[in-house]
């Protein structure tokens, strides 16, 4: 009875939860990198990391958490299924997908995605799997939104609000709405792949061919369909949480804290008028001067932070997401003693990062936590909410690297070795050229994008 509800700071630890959310821990397996281990899942440790993610459904929050543990990954997806079963050099038939389900695996949930794929109904799935039949129904919800996203082109999904909104609702990320679209049959024939990874974070304004996650970014700020951000509360706002642990979702109407790009109506507002009024964050090609006129330069060392004439910078440092062999607990070393460098300089710390393993996402160790996936569209969805300095995305290891380059494009400024630099170290091409014209003797290599060029 003595102890504080952490969250809330008001209530006792022995008040009875209330929860408003929904919560997915998935772990992460690399068992392919052991030809030799066994790969049914039971009892024994298996895995090298786990995710956690937070929503107001479970399809948001199971799709989320499949992105989170594999970058590459869109979400619930039967593709992900037929890529096992290639590297397995098996045929891709009902049989297999059946002998999946009956076993606990790293790659059953796609066998369940690839079985709706089928035809297979939800108490076919549930007596091979004996999973619980509500959670069968909520991913075959995915699965039917899925086919129905499918019948549509960009133009279709522009008239069709109701569906552009179930699916966000239901953690359908850019990219996967994207990759579902029918491209125009009128439509010039798609670019090559390194022109389609460029367009995709580039121009906005769809003229035909594959629809990219630009233009699906595009169109649903145009229809106003936005995430909000929501405060982990423990007593579902009985009581007022004052955590910083926040996560995006579909599934509201406004933000539970204040923001920089939201404003408070002035006093002489009539009262039924909206609490907040959303001001939208076009791109900038200077992501620092567009912030810097809205607050003043960071405290000093030694300064009074609470004093209220003084406003500190944002940065928003990205952590190092799912631990996984060769990136591990020394990332999270590192992302924690930049939060902790940046607090004591006086800046405010705002971190992104899934792992529920790690100490940067204590929600005690910075200013705001975002337990969110690091991908472009949810860095640049909460950029573009809080207004940043710059963004750090040397502490967290590749993850956070590899989006460098597509925040930049979109105006974020990014702290540290410039994303020129980092593009042409991750670039082999580039980072070849720059070998040649130093004259730094390298292996001879090749790039390849089909098995059948390798």
């Amino acid at each position: 009875v003595s102890l504080r509800n952490s969250v809330t700071r008001v209530t006792t630890a022995c008040f009875e939860p209330s929860l408003d959310y929904v919560v997915a821990k998935v772990p992460r397996w690399d068992l392919r990198k052991f030809s030799t281990v066994d790969p049914a899942v039971g009892s024994c440790m298996k895995s090298v990391g786990e995710v956690m993610s937070i929503g107001r459904t479970f399809e948001e929050t199971i799709q989320k958490a499949l992105r989170m543990v594999d970058e590459s990954c869109n979400g619930f997806e039967a593709e992900r299924f037929d890529q096992e079963l290639m590297h397995r050099g098996v045929a891709c038939t009902e049989e297999p997908v059946m002998a999946e389900l009956q076993k606990p695996s790293p790659t059953r949930i796609w066998s369940i995605a690839k079985a709706y794929e089928l035809g297979m109904s939800v108490e076919k799935v549930h007596q091979l799997t004996k999973i619980d039949r509500w959670f069968l129904s909520k991913l075959h919800h995915i699965h039917c939104l899925k086919q129905s996203l499918k019948t549509m082109d960009y133009q279709d999904l522009g008239c069709n609000e109701a569906l552009l909104r179930e699916a966000k609702r239901c953690g359908f990320a850019d990219r996967q709405i994207a990759k579902e679209l029918r491209a125009r049959d009128d439509a010039p024939s798609s670019p090559p792949r390194h022109q389609m990874e460029d367009s995709a974070l580039g121009a906005d304004t769809y003229a035909g061919g594959q629809v990219q996650e630009a233009h699906v970014r595009h169109l649903r700020k145009k229809l106003g369909v936005c995430p909000v951000v929501k405060q982990i509360d423990t007593l579902a706002a009985e009581f007022p949480a004052e955590t910083n642990y926040l996560y995006l979702t579909y599934s509201g109407t406004e933000h539970d804290v204040q923001l920089a790009s939201v404003k408070v109506p002035s006093r002489s507002s009539s009262k039924s008028e909206s609490s907040w009024t959303v001001v939208e964050s076009g791109p900038s090609n200077d992501w620092s001067a567009q912030v810097q006129d809205q607050r003043t330069k960071a405290v000093l060392p030694g300064s009074d932070r609470q004093d209220s004439q003084i406003q500190a910078s944002r940065i928003i440092v990205l952590g190092c997401g799912a631990y996984r062999i060769g990136s591990s607990v020394e990332f999270d070393w590192c992302s924690v003693s930049c939060i902790k460098t940046l607090r004591s300089l006086g800046h405010e710390a705002i971190v992104i990062n899934c792992n529920p393993e790690t100490v940067s996402t204590d929600f005690d160790e910075s200013d705001r936590l975002y337990f969110e996936e690091l991908s472009h569209e949810t860095v640049l969805d909460i950029a573009e909410l809080e207004e940043p300095e710059g963004v750090v995305v040397s502490v967290g290891g590749q993850t956070p690297n590899n989006l460098a380059m597509g925040l930049h494009k979109k105006g974020v400024k990014i702290l540290g070795t410039s994303v020129e630099a980092i593009d042409t170290c991750e670039n082999r091409f580039k980072f070849s050229k720059l070998c040649d014209s130093l004259r730094i003797d390298q292996p001879e290599w090749s790039e390849f994008t089909t098995v059948d060029e390798a």
